[in-house]
């Protein structure tokens, strides 16, 4: 992503917070610095053209109104005129899986270790759901994980996933620029 932002003399800054999810009324650890976070958001003090969030499909399993609550959330921020940007969640993939990947070996392919589309969005993804009801953008990625029959553990020669919860660093660097031309305004 280094040279896709130095082309485009874009400033980035980067928040990630396991289980801190972009939500007013979040619980949690996290909750006070969401709620300075979306505060600075929506009045003004935290200015951006572009906000780009994502959440695993699991982040707020058991809670209900999940997609109403990104939606909500970052209604307050484009009303500001701030375009929201929502990525696509990878599929959700099983601790077999993961272990498949441990014990093959280095001849993988897609029938050995593997999940199916319908396995992988077992979990809906909250975050894609949120721009149906809002006004936010959909960044589309489930084709760079799965094809009509099966989501691979590998791909080209690259292991998809870190753990059962979520993409590794490596396969999301192969995938920067597909993401970048996908976005709105993108162009490499």
């Amino acid at each position: 992503m280094r040279a896709i932002v130095e082309d485009n003399h874009w400033r980035v800054d980067v928040y990630t917070g396991y289980a801190c999810q972009w939500i007013i009324d979040h619980e949690g650890a996290c909750e006070d610095h969401l709620d300075d976070l979306h505060q600075k958001l929506s009045e003004g003090e935290l200015d951006y053209d572009v906000i780009i969030t994502g959440a695993a499909r699991w982040s707020l399993e058991g809670r209900s109104g999940q997609s109403g609550d990104y939606a909500a959330t970052w209604e307050a921020v484009m009303e500001r005129g701030t375009q929201v940007i929502a990525i696509e969640d990878a599929p959700m993939v099983s601790e077999d899986l993961m272990q498949c990947v441990q014990r093959s070996s280095f001849a993988f392919s897609p029938e050995e270790c593997h999940v199916t589309p319908e396995r992988g969005a077992d979990a809906e993804d909250s975050v894609a759901l949120a721009t149906h009801n809002s006004n936010a953008e959909l960044l589309r990625t489930w084709d760079l994980f799965c094809n009509d029959e099966v989501c691979p553990a590998v791909i080209g020669g690259v292991i998809v996933y870190r753990d059962a919860s979520g993409a590794c660093y490596c396969r999301v660097r192969q995938y920067n620029d597909s993401v970048y031309s996908r976005t709105p305004g993108g162009t490499h």
